[in-house]
Formats: structure tokens, sequence, C-alpha cells
């Protein structure tokens, strides 16, 4: 029952709101996914039938080397894309392991569409790469690796004679380092 200042009274029928739990994706989309067996990345499209795209979409990725749970790659939005204009490339591959992505659409109620999975790659190259998060590089022709070691961050304090001191080791430094020898081409 509403009233207003002047008096009125109103009754209106109840409504009964709900929430989804996914969005329907106002256009179909596929993933494609292709190795690069020369350059060592996947390249990931966008398939689909309509002309132009618009929304807010996330990318995941899975691999056999994590028993296939699926981690945050990509968060990307558009607003009148050709679908055949967009591409993804990921440089952060392993050697031997299969590799498959997810697309989904979601908006700001953080509301997300099924999820869209892409074909299996097995990710199989000959050459070692090394990427700085920008750019990649092959080393091919050879490649030499001397003087690998661990590395752990660790401190010695010395007690009163000396006889029983404490180590002190930072676990979560933990890193392999060597020297790396090769010809490198872009």
């Amino acid at each position: 029952m509403v009233k207003t200042m002047n008096g009125l009274e109103c009754s209106s029928p109840r409504y009964r709101i709900s929430q989804a739990r996914s969005i329907g994706t106002e256009v179909q989309l596929g993933l494609s996914a292709e190795l690069n067996y020369e350059n060592g990345y996947i390249g990931l499209k966008l398939i689909c039938d309509e002309p132009i795209i618009s929304g807010t979409f996330l990318i995941t990725k899975a691999c056999s080397k994590d028993d296939y749970q699926w981690t945050e790659f990509k968060r990307f939005d558009v607003q009148s894309l050709i679908p055949s204009e967009w591409s993804l490339v990921d440089c952060t591959l392993e050697q031997g392991y299969f590799y498959k992505y997810s697309l989904q659409q979601y908006n700001a109620n953080d509301i997300y569409s099924n999820r869209v999975v892409s074909n299996l790659i097995y990710a199989d190259f000959e050459h070692a790469f090394l990427y700085d998060g920008k750019q990649q590089f092959k080393i091919s022709f050879d490649p030499k690796i001397t003087n690998f070691k661990n590395n752990v961050l660790e401190n010695k304090i010395d007690t009163i004679g000396n006889k029983y001191p404490f180590i002190l080791r930072n676990g979560n430094v933990y890193y392999k380092s060597f020297d790396i020898q090769g010809l490198i081409s872009l």
C-alpha cells in the first residue's frame, strides 16, 4: 500500500525478484586456440557469426600440469568489435603440457555467462624462449646452459661462543639461476 502526500492511496501487485546465476550472452561466441610452433606461443581467436560484438569478457586457462584448474588469464572490454580482428597471444607455456582456454562474458554485478571452452592444445616446440612480459626472444642454434644452481635466502646469526648458531631461511625465496649462451632472435 502506497500513500501520497495528498492522501491518495494506491496498491500494487507484489513482484518476486530473483537474480540469475549466469547471463545469456547476446552473441554466440566460440574460442579457437592454435599453437605457433616456430615462435613458441598459443594464439587465441574469437569465432562468431555476428558482425559486431560488445561486452566485458574473461579469458581463463587450464593446464594438464595443474590437473586443469582454471586460472584467470586476461580480462578485456570491447565496444563494437569485429570478432575477426581480435586476437590474443599466450607466451607463458611449458613444453610437454596440454592447455585449454575458456571465454566468459560478465557484467558489473559479477554475473558470469556459461563457460565456452577452446580446443585442447599440446605445447610442443623445438627452441627455448625468454619472455619478459612484453616480448619474447627465441634462443636457437645450440643453446648452452652453465652454472645451474638453486638460490635460497638465508642468514647465519652467531651466538656467544659460536657453538650453536641460528640459521634463518626464507622459504619463499627459492629460485634458480644459470648462465645461458646461444643465438637470440626475435
